[in-house]
């Protein structure tokens, strides 16, 4: 058991080493810190995730996938009030995914239980990141494919 939490946490740690050198030759690009933001809350560290997400949404403020991944970290951290506002303007914004809408009927206490049985952290991970409504240079993709 122990060598698969290692083997595991070298996997996050090559994976964090090859975001930080994409996102410091592409500073301005919204998707590498959502995949960031997504790689910490997927494996266990949401507080790290919510810096990358909001810095995200100050770059592209209408991806309402980085909204909605904001407000599952807030959720997991117990943030309520914050948690809904961000699962409410990822749906304005026009998220319909499943996962929101059942975030969001949580976060107004139409239904109970808590976020983490969900299965969100290997969902954030096993996808893309979210569209931050740009394109993520050719050159970002592969530094992060193949960390310096």
């Amino acid at each position: 058991m122990e060598a698969f939490r290692l083997e595991r946490r070298e996997g996050r740690e090559k994976a964090l080493r090859a975001l930080n050198a994409a996102i410091e030759e592409h500073p301005q690009c919204a998707p590498l810190f959502a995949a960031r933001g997504a790689l910490h809350v997927a494996t266990g560290f949401p507080r790290a995730s919510t810096r990358d997400f909001e810095h995200a949404l100050d770059l592209a403020p209408d991806c309402a996938m980085t909204w909605f991944a904001l407000g599952y970290a807030y959720e997991l951290l117990k943030l309520s009030r914050q948690a809904l506002a961000a699962f409410e303007r990822a749906h304005e914004l026009g998220c319909e995914e499943p996962r929101l809408l059942l975030s969001l009927a949580r976060a107004r206490g139409e239904v109970s239980g808590p976020a983490e049985d969900r299965g969100g952290r290997r969902w954030l991970l096993g996808t893309s990141a979210p569209d931050a409504g740009e394109p993520v240079p050719a050159s970002a993709t592969s530094s992060a494919a193949s960390p310096r």
